[in-house]
């Protein structure tokens, strides 16, 4: 299980989202999964993009000793996306005893060693092999890596025990190799995790590393049991995109690459974690965070959408808010004390509203632009005057 660094809960100003115009459609990649378990049945809600991590395609077993790799395993991945219409990300990290500069470190993630700085000439002949490798699947037709995320939560300990230079070294020479080898593939920066992440993106960037990507990467994970991704999401976005511009680079696109309400037992109300998922994919899509890879659709303690019983609720909401989102052109967001309303259009003439109190409920009278409402569970209801809101969005429809 993947270990996170502590967050130090601070008194952290409110200040809401600035409103921003969106002149393109909501892509079905926005609403993207981690999956773990291979064999189990491939989820049943839209999404358009599967991260490897945390599925045994890391490093360390694709190139287990110098000059010797097993692709089979990552192959077979790779086609059970393509099937599915799903693309692929490819996350860096857990580097081979052979190929580190420390192998007897210890407090890595899956094994000793895997979190030290691996040494250079390594580190580009394993990126040069696997990059070739998923080029020539992708000539062929095959199933291929669609993106690259560069390092795995590097300001987390058991990740990485380097220093941010040398991961934008590494960056660098990565950069060029992939590009070389597709040049379509898209680069991914190292993805930090928590609110404070962008502290390590701005160290990062301070030694040239924002030049050496297409995306920002994030693991937007806040602090563990909150019920109020505005409150926290806001920190974290507002200060990332302020790094980014410091750096010349606040036009590149941002992706959270992982991110739940944390472990299950930190957030175990069913009602509480379909809410937190629908307004977290709602708060990126209108602050241009353009895809969110939840972690993890299958994981049996951590943010779990389905288990061996079924679907849960909060995968459900998954399913009605990308049907909701995806193709549909983004207006702004408004509160008006605790009540969150977000616009939503598309060519057919079609006016949504997205609409939810992020602290309790309360009573709402819509436009009368507005003839039913649809819940995250699938509902549907027709609106004949004021309606009561809650913590979980409802999106209000002119027909």
């Amino acid at each position: 299980m993947i270990r996170r660094a502590a967050l130090s809960l601070v008194v952290l100003a409110i200040c809401w989202f600035t409103p921003q115009s969106h002149a393109s459609s909501v892509p079905c990649q926005a609403f993207s999964l981690s999956i773990m378990n291979y064999y189990g049945p491939w989820p049943s809600v839209p999404f358009c993009s599967k991260r490897l991590w945390d599925t045994g395609a890391v490093w360390k077993n694709i190139n287990p000793s110098y000059g010797q790799y097993y692709w089979s395993w990552l192959d077979t991945l790779m086609l059970q996306a393509e099937q599915h219409g799903a693309d692929t990300v490819f996350t860096f990290g857990v580097v081979p005893s052979w190929a580190s500069t420390n192998p007897g470190l210890t407090g890595c993630g899956y094994a000793n060693g895997a979190c030290a700085p691996p040494v250079f000439s390594d580190w580009t002949t394993f990126v040069d092999a696997l990059s070739r490798h998923s080029a020539a699947n992708k000539a062929a037709g095959k199933g291929h890596i669609g993106a690259y995320e560069l390092w795995n939560e590097p300001d987390a300990s058991n990740w990485w025990r380097g220093t941010p230079q040398q991961l934008a070294s590494m960056a660098q020479a990565a950069y060029k190799i992939i590009k070389q080898n597709d040049p379509t593939a898209i680069v991914v920066s190292p993805s930090p995790q928590g609110i404070y992440g962008w502290k390590w993106t701005d160290a990062f960037m301070s030694y040239g590393g924002g030049n050496y990507a297409d995306v920002v990467g994030m693991h937007g994970y806040l602090p563990q049991g909150t019920s109020q991704p505005e409150y926290y999401f806001n920190f974290l976005i507002t200060n990332t995109k302020a790094v980014m511009n410091k750096y010349g680079v606040g036009w590149k696109p941002i992706w959270d690459m992982e991110a739940s309400w944390t472990a299950d037992y930190n957030l175990s109300s069913y009602y509480q974690q379909a809410a937190f998922l629908t307004r977290s994919y709602i708060l990126r899509l209108f602050n241009n965070v353009q895809r969110f890879y939840w972690y993890a659709w299958d994981n049996s303690t951590y943010g779990t959408l389905w288990s061996s019983s079924g679907i849960r609720p909060a995968g459900t909401a998954f399913g009605q808010v990308a049907k909701w989102m995806v193709g549909a052109t983004l207006g702004k967001c408004t509160t008006s004390g605790a009540v969150w309303t977000c616009s939503i259009s598309r060519s057919n003439g079609y006016v949504g509203l997205l609409v939810w109190n992020q602290t309790g409920s309360s009573s709402y009278w819509p436009s009368t632009t507005y003839k039913q409402y649809r819940d995250i569970a699938g509902g549907l209801h027709s609106i004949s005057g004021a309606i009561t809101i809650g913590q979980q969005p409802y999106l209000l429809e002119n027909f």
